[in-house]
């Protein structure tokens, strides 16, 4: 099994979905429901929590792709690539404000 990595740099533009955090969110604060039978707990984060922003560039050099999240000022979602060219979904507080951004082109 190949090792998962992160690097700096995406092969291609992600196509990471604002979907794809809710799980990640929901256990990382204690609001994931595991049993299918109840209902999801009331501040459970959903998809519209979830706002893309754009693409920058970190401190440390690695691209990610920010979004926002509903109710966590300074807490964004971002993903990041690695070197198998897939991307790992994973928050931050270093906030998109004064990084440098960039776009993909076709």
């Amino acid at each position: 099994m190949e090792e998962l990595v992160e690097c700096d740099k995406f092969l291609s533009q992600p196509d990471t979905e604002p979907r794809e955090f809710i799980d990640y969110f929901n256990l990382e604060y204690g609001l994931y429901q595991f049993d299918e039978n109840e209902p999801p707990f009331e501040d459970a984060f959903k998809e519209e929590d979830f706002k893309f922003i754009g693409f920058f560039i970190s401190k440390s050099g690695q691209e990610r792709m920010y979004f926002s999240v509903n109710g966590k000022e300074n807490l964004f979602a971002i993903s990041v690539p690695l070197t198998n060219g897939q991307t790992m979904l994973s928050m931050t507080d270093e906030s998109y404000i004064g990084l440098k951004e960039f776009t993909f082109t076709k």
